[in-house]
């Protein structure tokens, strides 16, 4: 195994430092929005790589929807330019010690929650209600709206790595806030007459609670007092972190952001410097290095004790291997080109090099689970079945790196947890949502579990979420 990751390493790192970004890839294009209400608005070249592929479909397919609501175009135009401005700055300061939080993100989020609300339909008979039984089309683009603005807050954190991840959430709602406040785009929504404030409501609130899912802050929420200002947050300012559960009945549009959210969860959602090999296989040395562990304890992400220790430590593992015998002499030139790339910036403009080794040296060691676990899923799709039970099709792919299965499915632990607080009729969304897998011996030999088997928290009266606590521990612990 060792020399065919090697091989396979030092190959895929050639490539890199010899072809063009794949950023640049599109220079001298200019692209436009397809939609014909704003085909005169260009998109901003941030936005490029999206727009070049298939993503961006889906994000006409959102304007086409929001092209047809009531009100003046004008006002429309305004809110589109501002919104393409926002997602350009979330994708420019994409941060990359996380997985991928960029504007891709958002809109596959949209392109899953189409598909949740085609295969649930009540949701949206339950927003209906709530807005004054509006025309369904309507009621779908006013919760897409909402999931494409879910993770807008991300570019307040950019340039502060001490800060905890979950302050998006309030920073996007702020920020949500903002934007309609801006020329007056809240009046966009004036057809929906005396439910208006309900929805802005509704639309900031999924925001700023779309990651209030931990059961655990029921009763003991997280707190922060700020130590800085961002653009969005002041110093000294007492940001709660507490549980809210998402009805689909009561708030079927944080019902729907926060069950889409945590289905984007696969190879594609990681950028493509995250996405390579290599980039999985150093996360996943800090991870099993247990002095490496002891000695970073308690350092901050990004403080430059921590970026020494990584360092030294990058550097070791890479000559390590550049030691071993089944190792050629090519091999031996191309890892340390890699040693280069980690412990000194490139000269040459390759973003995906550079995006690497931000991440790379600002990384913690439990960082490995969040990417590993995005990288190993191929593929989602999303059914109901004849019982009215949901299945989640899973589909894992091949890897270089020997794993316990327990680390491939932690982003299904992670999601289990987080979906537990979505309800139907008070039923946990766990319940009646079904995991089939095309690689059973994740799931101990198993094709099809509930996805309650693997939620590892307890609910917030602090009963297992699990049905069966032994036979789940046992399944994350394999």
């Amino acid at each position: 195994m060792l020399y065919r990751f090697i091989v396979y390493t030092c190959s895929a790192l050639l490539t890199l430092l010899l072809c063009q970004s794949v950023y640049g890839q599109h220079e001298g294009v200019r692209y436009y929005v397809s939609t014909e209400d704003f085909s005169d608005i260009p998109i901003p070249p941030a936005l490029d790589e999206i727009a070049a592929d298939g993503t961006w479909r889906v994000f006409n397919e959102f304007l086409s929807l929001f092209a047809e609501l009531p009100g003046k175009n004008e006002t429309k135009t305004v809110f589109v330019k501002e919104l393409l401005a926002r997602l350009a700055t979330q994708h420019i300061d994409n941060i990359p010690w996380y997985v991928s939080h960029g504007a891709d993100h958002n809109i596959r989020t949209v392109a899953i929650a189409m598909r949740i609300l085609e295969v649930m339909p009540e949701i949206s008979q339950y927003a209906a209600n709530k807005y004054g039984t509006i025309p369904v089309e309507q009621v779908k683009t006013l919760i897409l709206l909402a999931v494409l603005l879910h993770d807008i807050g991300y570019p307040d954190l950019a340039d502060h790595p001490t800060l905890p991840k979950f302050l998006h959430a309030e920073i996007g709602a702020r920020m949500v806030a903002e934007i309609l406040e801006k020329e007056k785009s809240n009046t966009l929504f004036d057809f929906l007459a005396e439910h208006k404030e309900q929805y802005l409501n509704d639309l900031t609130s999924s925001i700023r609670f779309h990651n209030a899912d931990h059961p655990n802050h029921f009763n003991h929420p997280r707190i922060e007092v700020l130590p800085i200002n961002t653009v969005y947050l002041q110093k000294n300012e007492i940001i709660q972190r507490k549980y809210v559960e998402a009805s689909v009945e009561l708030e079927p549009i944080l019902f729907t952001v926060r069950f889409a959210d945590n289905l984007d969860a696969h190879y594609y959602r990681l950028t493509p410097a995250q996405r390579e090999e290599w980039f999985q296989f150093f996360h996943y040395s800090i991870t099993t290095d247990e002095t490496f562990k002891q000695k970073t304890e308690g350092l901050s992400r990004g403080s430059s004790e921590m970026q020494v220790l990584l360092k030294k430590h990058y550097t070791s593992v890479a000559n390590n291997y550049i030691d071993q015998d089944e190792i050629n002499h090519q091999n031996r030139g191309a890892a340390a080109a890699f040693i280069a790339a980690l412990n000194e910036v490139l000269e040459e403009e390759n973003n995906i090099i550079q995006d690497a080794k931000a991440a790379l040296l600002n990384a913690k060691p439990g960082d490995f689970l969040h990417f590993y676990s995005n990288w190993i899923i191929s593929e989602i799709d999303f059914n109901r079945m004849q019982n009215g039970d949901l299945l989640l099709n899973i589909y894992f792919q091949d890897s270089v790196i020997d794993i316990k299965p327990g680390v491939a499915i932690y982003q299904l632990v992670r999601a289990a947890d987080a979906i537990h607080s979505c309800t139907i009729n008070g039923t946990p969304l766990t319940d009646i949502l079904i995991l089939h897998t095309n690689e059973p011996k994740y799931f101990q030999g198993h094709q099809q579990l509930s996805l309650a088997l693997f939620a590892s928290d307890n609910d917030i009266n602090g009963n297992p979420i699990s049905p069966d606590p032994a036979f789940t521990k046992n399944l994350l612990t394999q």
